[in-house]
């Protein structure tokens, strides 16, 4: 016969943080649970503090951040609710990261993620060590963006003014993009970072932009450090030229990113193909021709 154990209080605040992580992360894809840990969490729903369980039975489910990114993957993690948890133990953390990186970064994510875990002690933690693990991410991707800023730097023979110009278009899908603040960043970064294109919000939204490379990563960078409930970059082409050409003389659409309404999907298709760039507008809505 299996071994029990009481539930205690620690049991109706496990449920109510699960619960309140499933609806925070209810996009295709975020939250994640097997079959085997949907069963365990499904019985405990159906049991009330002071009641018996089975020794073998706790909850445990995994958030996928599909809007950060590390080493070119998105960041996962997996956690597991000890008994006592959140009143005597703290929660487990499980990080996952399917990017290229290196085993010391890897440790760093981890253990920072845990600690922040052990520092919550006595509070629901699933939230803030998940928003510790999105800062921890971005950390690691600019230190290794820079690292590899000096590596090229270092290894360039030539004078920086002979390197080519790259003028480079790409199109964001997004599942959706209704938040102000965010589309307000879309367009301020935009015109900070001299981009031309347009930002159809709404379900789904879609931005297209054009730019010179770096200022186009850059962008990308920003946006993708913003909570999505899912984005991908779904087309981009370059055009490289020398130091002597007039960049701006090359560029499809006019300087700034502007918003359409949220019903213009055909009106921005419009304005690509005006300029040549239906195409690329397609990849978007995974389309080809």
């Amino acid at each position: 016969m299996a071994e029990t154990h009481v539930l205690g209080p620690c049991h109706p605040r496990q449920l109510a943080e699960v619960e309140a992580i499933r609806a925070m992360y209810a996009g295709e894809g975020e939250f994640h649970m097997t079959d085997g840990e949907r069963a365990a969490l499904e019985i405990l729903t159906e049991l009330e503090e002071g009641a018996s369980a089975p020794n073998y039975l706790s909850i445990s489910f995994g958030v996928h951040l599909l809007g950060t990114t590390l080493g070119g993957r998105h960041v996962s993690a997996a956690f597991a609710f000890p008994r006592s948890y959140p009143e005597q133990e703290a929660v487990r953390v499980s990080v996952e990261c399917g990017g290229l990186i290196s085993k010391q970064q890897h440790e760093r994510i981890s253990l920072g993620a845990q600690q922040a875990a052990n520092e919550l002690v006595g509070d629901e933690a699933v939230l803030q060590v998940l928003q510790t693990l999105q800062e921890l991410a971005w950390e690691l991707e600019e230190s290794t963006d820079s690292a590899s800023d000096r590596l090229i730097l270092d290894g360039n023979c030539k004078d920086a003014d002979d390197s080519p110009l790259v003028l480079e278009r790409k199109v964001i899908w997004f599942h959706h993009i209704k938040s102000t603040q965010k589309r307000k960043d879309i367009l301020e970064w935009g015109a900070e970072l001299k981009l031309g294109g347009f930002c159809k919000p709404g379900f789904p939204g879609v931005l297209i932009f054009e730019g010179e490379s770096e200022n186009v990563a850059e962008y990308v960078k920003r946006i993708q450090r913003l909570r999505w409930q899912a984005l991908q970059v779904r087309g981009q082409e370059a055009e490289e030229l020398s130091r002597g050409q007039d960049l701006d003389s090359f560029r499809r659409f006019q300087l700034g990113i502007k918003e359409l309404p949220e019903s213009a999907m055909s009106e921005l298709a419009a304005n690509c193909r005006q300029v040549n760039l239906e195409q690329l507008f397609l990849s978007a809505l995974k389309i080809s021709r």
